[in-house]
């Protein structure tokens, strides 16, 4: 072999080493009464609700209630976005989350629809964004949110958002 074959290949080797040097190894427990490890579950953002699909029927959102308080407001306005798994084959229709006013619920806050909403479907369907004026006070709105597997509606979901502005 000659010499620079040698360091050629020390430094391929080399190079391999510190590509994969990167790489995490995920330990789950696997024990549920020891509770979640915060090293492998990312903190859920208001903003950026993520929005699963369960035995490819249901409907469930990483947030139930969402709680949005004063640093979500934006130039007066909130904006949601509820994504879907990038590779699955569920996405989002034209109307994918509507608001309405909640029935019951707590009491501390106040119920409403919120008001100047933008709806939009993102570009391959996998992200559903709404902006709304960002109302005053304690609030409390229910939305329904739904996906398609298809052409077939994924049973919808009513989940709530709460504020505190």
């Amino acid at each position: 072999m000659s010499h620079g074959s040698l360091k050629r290949r020390l430094l391929l080797a080399t190079l391999v080493a510190i590509a994969t040097s990167g790489c995490v190894v995920n330990i789950h427990r696997t024990d549920p009464a020891a509770g979640f490890d915060p090293t492998t579950v990312r903190r859920p953002d208001p903003k950026l609700p993520k929005v699963f699909v369960d035995r490819d029927r249901f409907l469930v959102v990483d947030q139930e209630p969402i709680r949005l308080f004063k640093e979500d407001v934006s130039n007066g306005r909130v904006t949601l976005t509820w994504q879907l798994d990038a590779t699955s084959r569920i996405t989002f229709p034209q109307n994918a989350v509507t608001f309405q006013k909640p029935v019951g619920g707590d009491t501390r806050y106040q119920p409403i629809v919120p008001t100047g909403v933008e709806c939009k479907l993102g570009e391959k369907a996998k992200t559903f964004s709404c902006s709304f004026t960002a109302p005053r006070g304690k609030w409390q709105t229910k939305y329904t949110v739904s996906a398609l597997d298809g052409k077939e509606p994924v049973e919808i979901l009513d989940p709530t958002i709460y504020g505190d502005m």
